[in-house]
């Protein structure tokens, strides 16, 4: 911790508790949910537009398929 950052823990847990709660909760706002983590709601977001965006390359029939029992026929060769 920077000298400047030690300085200003110090003044904040010097303030009442209703100013600090206040401060926790101004910083909590000022930081990404779960540490840069997507939520529940946004991963499921993020998976529906990845979906949309897979069935919308194959009908425009801009990817290969490969059917399922080679696939997994490669996987198996591969791994055993």
């Amino acid at each position: 911790m920077s000298d400047t950052t030690t300085q200003l823990l110090n003044s904040a847990l010097s303030l009442p508790e209703t100013e600090r709660r206040e401060l926790r909760d101004a910083l909590q706002d000022s930081l990404p949910d779960h540490d840069g983590e997507l939520s529940p709601d946004d991963w499921e977001e993020a998976w529906a537009d990845e979906i949309n965006r897979r069935v919308a390359e194959i009908r425009a029939g801009t990817v290969t398929m490969i059917p399922a029992e080679e696939v997994m026929a490669r996987l198996k060769e591969k791994y055993g």
